[in-house]
Order: structure tokens, then sequence, then C-alpha cells
């Protein structure tokens, strides 16, 4: 739930108890710098953890191509795999650690010059920043997004980057992605 205050500030407030489905919050703001504090309460009210931070919303309309945060997605099985593939309203892992049975599926909103949808260079990289694959993108279930695909069982654990860029200049907009891989 959103609404905006009288000072131009967006307020969303999302209630959760404590063994629920994760969820999520959004609400629009204009391009620019935005301070977002998040706090959390008991169940009495009583704020027990806050955290303000200054973040930048980059302008989506530019005529320059723009990424959104990229929003990793985990499966188990098969069946989870193809049930996220397809489902636009997953809700995205915090965590950046991962067993080498999972597969995961990276979104990546993308923005581009009149509404049009950016090519996506996508790399996996090792520790040393060394590429060690180039992975393909294809459209996500939601529009003006896109995908990739990520199986981890090939890779021995270790440390690793998923490098999404649009266009190969260094002006270009990039996204890195940082996750560990286990046994």
């Amino acid at each position: 739930m959103c609404s905006p205050a009288a000072s131009g500030v967006a307020s969303a407030v999302q209630s959760v108890a404590a063994k629920t489905a994760p969820s999520r919050v959004t609400f629009d703001v204009n391009p620019g710098k935005v301070q977002l504090r998040v706090s959390v309460e008991g169940a009495a009210s009583q704020v027990l953890d806050s955290e303000t931070r200054e973040i930048t919303v980059p302008d989506l309309t530019s005529a320059q191509p723009t990424l959104g945060t990229p929003a990793i997605l985990r499966a188990r099985t098969a069946r989870e795999f193809q049930q996220i593939r397809t489902e636009a309203d997953v809700v995205p892992l915090a965590i950046r650690e991962f067993s080498r049975i999972e597969h995961l599926l990276v979104r990546v909103p993308t923005y581009g010059p009149g509404g049009t949808t950016p090519a996506l260079s996508v790399h996996l990289l090792n520790r040393a920043g060394a590429p060690m694959n180039e992975l393909k993108a294809e459209p996500a279930p939601r529009a003006g997004g896109q995908q990739i695909d990520l199986p981890l069982a090939a890779l021995p654990p270790g440390e690793y980057v998923l490098e999404i860029k649009v266009g190969d200049q260094d002006g270009d907009a990039k996204e890195l992605v940082a996750f560990r891989v286990t046994g």
C-alpha cells in the first residue's frame, strides 16, 4: 500500500507476519536521489531496527538504455524451474549463496528509448574477473524485462560474478551480481 505524504515523500507500509510467504513492496518515485527508510517493528509496534539509505533512481525515460536491479530466483527441481520461468510475480531472493543442485533465473528490468527493449550482453566471470561463459537473455514473462538461465551444476564451488551490460562501451549501463556456489 502506497500513499504520497504532504512533503512529497512516498510512504509504503507492508505488514508481514512471522511465518508468511515472501512478499514485496513497490511504489513510484521521481528520478533522482531518494532516501529510503526501512523500519522493522515488533508485535507491539515498537521499532526493533531501522535503516536509512540514499539511493539514486535512474530516469527510465532517457535516450540511454538503462537496467533495473537484477532479481535472483531459485529452483531446486525441474518443476520449480518451469514454474518460475513463466510466472511474472515470483518474489526474488535476498541471499547470494547457492548449492550446485540449484538452478537460478536472473530477471533484469530493461528500459530503452521509446519503450524498446535493449539487447543484453551477459557474461559469467570468475573470482578474478575473467570471463568464463557468455549467457543468453530471453524475454521475461513481464513486459520490459529479460531473464537469464543460470544452472549451477557445472560450476565448481567458489565465488562468481554475473556481468549484465547494455552495449559494449565503458559508459553503457552495467550491473554486476556477485554470488557464491557451495558444494
